[in-house]
């Protein structure tokens, strides 16, 4: 399975002030067998995030999502998933890189809009900056199977770096968990989300 540049078709929706993110894996996918998994797995939240754009009903068919939203609801008044970007994404509990541009291209195909890890190394991050994938930096474990909701990612139309309003979603409750954006020029920040 090979991803370049052509098939980064997905088109992203820049005014969401939020982004809610499943996690897939705990780490990049490398053979062949990992790729295929971790796009198997994201393609849904893909085309959950499709729907949103055109404003139809993005969870219908993801139960654990739908579980989750539907206590977002109750929590935050007013929350709409319409509102959220949504992605699967890898939560690394260690160190990226280096980070080649065909996994990166790999994960943007499959609809990834983030990878969180606990740091990035041999310019990783700005590898995955430059496919349109915000590389965050979690200061804790985030485990598999986790929704990770980041509130008011955006001020004023620019992501805002540093400490991030971010919780991990559960349908019976939520904890706060300390996730971080890298200090980025504008320019390098000007395809995410």
């Amino acid at each position: 399975m090979q991803f370049t540049k052509d098939d980064l078709t997905y088109e992203k929706r820049p005014l969401t002030k939020d982004i809610a993110l499943f996690v897939i894996s705990n780490s990049i996918p490398k053979s062949k067998e990992e790729k295929e998994s971790f796009v198997r797995q994201a393609f849904p939240y893909k085309s959950g995030e499709l729907a949103a754009q055109v404003d139809s009903c993005p969870v219908a068919k993801l139960e654990d999502l739908r579980k989750a939203v539907d206590f977002l609801k109750r929590t935050y008044e007013g929350f709409r998933i319409r509102h959220a970007q949504l992605s699967g994404i890898a939560a690394v509990n260690d160190t990226v890189g280096p980070l080649d541009d065909d996994t990166a291209a790999l994960l943007i195909a499959a609809g990834s809009i983030a990878v969180a890890a606990k740091g990035y190394k041999d310019g990783a991050d700005k590898v995955l900056l430059s496919h349109g994938i915000l590389p965050l930096v979690s200061y804790e474990e985030i485990k598999e199977n986790t929704f990770l909701l980041i509130r008011n990612i955006r001020k004023d139309d620019e992501i805002v770096t540093g400490e991030q309003d971010a919780y991990i979603v559960t349908p019976e409750n939520q904890v706060s968990v300390n996730i971080g954006i890298g200090e980025y020029t504008k320019k390098e920040l000007e395809k995410i989300l």
